[in-house]
């Protein structure tokens, strides 16, 4: 099925390389396949094909998540305030005002800014909250926190993220962003706790864990290692 899909992407742009639609269907494809290299540039072709086509916005994420993964953060935050300019009322394009300073932001105006974003995205996001909060964005906040020396208040939002995450019976949610806290904190051992409790839950969170950078303090801790390589 994903075979005939893709065959019959490529041919509609064999025929007319200036469907941006197509271009960025073929980029999902390419991802859900592993293509990582191939689905980025297919995003990238979307956009120059037609950068103002709302079709292109999951295209455009893709390419803000990768320009993050690689730290290249300025072209990241440049990509999610072009997305932003050109479809200001799009719910999915505005999760990546989040995404990009939870990665890097840093700073009182971060901060701010951080929590604005997230009073929306919990009013009115695309993502399901649990008692009331959004655990991954929560824990953004947490990183530009610690990010920004403020230890005590990054750890005061972890502590109240958690309290409203058992309260409402998920007391696990968001390992995989509250380790992102800890290591910033630099606690290894509550991290490394952490992750195995988000790749128990999620199998599928292992490639994340080397691919996102993150993690690179833990990186030659031999729990870590085992982590990203067996199965738990």
């Amino acid at each position: 099925m994903r075979d005939s899909a893709e065959a019959d992407l490529r041919r509609a742009l064999t025929m007319d390389s200036t469907l941006a639609r197509a271009w960025s269907a073929y980029s999902g494809l390419l991802a859900s396949k592993g293509n990582r290299a191939g689905s980025l540039d297919a995003a990238r072709r979307a956009i120059v094909v037609d950068p103002y086509q709302r079709d292109v916005i999951p295209a455009m994420n893709r390419l803000i998540i990768a320009h993050l993964t690689a730290e290249h953060y300025d072209s990241a935050r440049v990509l999610c305030d072009q997305g932003i300019a050109r479809f200001p009322s799009d719910r999915v394009i505005r999760t990546c005002v989040l995404n990009v300073l939870g990665y890097s932001g840093a700073g009182p105006k971060d901060i701010a800014r951080a929590w604005e974003a997230l009073a929306v995205e919990e009013r009115d996001g695309i993502y399901d909250r649990i008692g009331g909060v959004w655990p991954p964005g929560r824990f953004f906040v947490a990183a530009i926190l610690a990010r920004s020396s403020m230890r005590d208040s990054a750890q005061a939002v972890v502590s109240a993220t958690r309290s409203a995450l058992r309260a409402a019976g998920s007391p696990q949610a968001g390992a995989l962003h509250e380790a992102y806290v800890w290591t910033l904190l630099g606690q290894r051992d509550t991290a490394i706790a952490l992750l195995r409790t988000a790749v128990h839950m999620q199998p599928n969170d292992r490639a994340t864990l080397t691919q996102v950078p993150w993690f690179r303090p833990l990186r030659n801790d031999p729990r870590f290692v085992q982590l990203t390589t067996a199965p738990q």
